[in-house]
């Protein structure tokens, strides 16, 4: 049958995996019967989040706690879409032209963001990484323009 949690219809599918012990497959339940409700219930959410949140459920429920995402499962994918094509508007406009056409504050900003993205767990190597890296500075400097 369907995943309850791929209430974010279209989506990728979530594995179906259940932690070992008893007691994190009884939290991992109550995870799913939040997550799988039509409107999930916040309050409801963040109670359960407080101890911690299982990794396989982690993307969905950060999505939801930070309003980047509906409670209401019809409308996630909708939402999830347009924010994505804001996005990529956005770091066209903003991001991917000549450094002649920013502003000196932008310029400033960007440069900051140039001398920080390497500083970012500089002890993991997917981080230093030039796709990784350049990743980061259109993510960050998207968000801060």
């Amino acid at each position: 049958g369907d995943d309850p949690l791929m209430h974010v219809a279209k989506g990728p599918k979530v594995p179906n995996r259940l932690p070992e012990d008893s007691a994190s497959s009884s939290r991992m339940q109550r995870f799913r019967k939040i997550l799988g409700e039509p409107n999930v219930d916040l309050k409801a959410l963040q109670e359960l989040s407080w101890n911690g949140v299982p990794s396989e459920v982690r993307p969905m429920v950060w999505r939801l706690l930070l309003g980047y995402l509906p409670t209401n499962c019809e409308r996630r994918w909708a939402t999830l879409e347009r924010k994505r094509k804001e996005y990529n508007e956005c770091a066209t406009r903003y991001f991917d032209i000549p450094d002649s056409e920013r502003t000196e504050d932008e310029l400033r900003t960007y440069r900051q963001i140039i001398v920080d993205v390497p500083r970012t767990h500089s002890d993991i190597q997917l981080f230093q990484t030039e796709a990784v890296q350049r990743c980061l500075e259109r993510i960050l400097y998207t968000w801060a323009i």
